[in-house]
C-alpha cells in the first residue's frame, strides 16, 4: 500500500483514537481538521488518505453544529492539500452515520464527477455506522460490507 493519509476531520476525541486495523499498516502521516483548511496536509502522488469523522449524508466533521464540512467542501480540500498537480491513489471515508450506501463518500465522488477531476481515482465510503471503539477494517479487495465504492 502507499502512504496512508489519515485527515481527522472532527476534534471529538473519539474520532481522533479511532484505531486502525492492522491492515493498513503502521506507518501513516495523521492530519487535523485545521492542517485541512489551511491546506498544509501536503499529500503526495498515489497517497492513500482516509478521511475519519462524524457524519452524514451531507456533511462530516464534529458531533453537533460546530464544525462541519460538506462534501464540495471536502473534495476541493483534498484538492488543494495534495502536492502540486498530484493526485491520490485512492480515497478512504470512514464517517459515522453515513449509513445507506457511503452517501457522504458518494456526495465527494459526485462533486469531483461535476468538476472533471479524479474520474478513475477509487473512492470508497463506509456503508454503516462504524463502532469507534473497534479498529477501522482496512480495505482488501473483498470486505464489501465494510468498504463500498462509489
Amino acid at each position: 500500500m502507499s502512504q496512508l493519509y489519515v485527515l481527522n476531520l472532527s476534534y471529538d476525541q473519539e474520532i481522533a483514537a479511532w484505531p486502525l486495523a492492522t491492515g493498513w499498516g503502521s506507518s501513516y502521516k495523521t492530519c487535523d481538521a485545521l492542517e485541512f483548511v489551511s491546506n498544509k496536509a501536503n499529500i503526495p502522488d498515489g497517497a492513500v488518505i482516509l478521511v475519519k469523522a462524524h457524519g452524514n449524508a451531507t456533511e462530516v466533521g464534529n458531533e453537533g453544529d460546530n464544525l462541519s464540512f460538506t462534501a464540495q467542501i471536502v473534495a476541493e480540500g483534498l484538492i488543494k492539500n495534495m502536492q502540486g498537480d498530484s493526485i491520490p491513489g485512492h480515497i478512504f471515508i470512514a464517517a459515522c452515520n453515513s449509513t445507506g450506501h457511503a452517501l457522504f463518500a458518494a456526495a465527494v465522488r459526485n462533486h469531483l464527477n461535476t468538476i472533471g477531476l479524479w474520474k478513475k481515482v477509487p473512492i470508497f465510503g463506509n456503508p454503516y455506522s462504524p463502532d469507534t471503539s473497534e479498529p477501522l477494517p482496512a480495505y482488501n479487495g473483498k470486505n464489501i460490507t465494510t468498504w463500498q465504492q462509489v
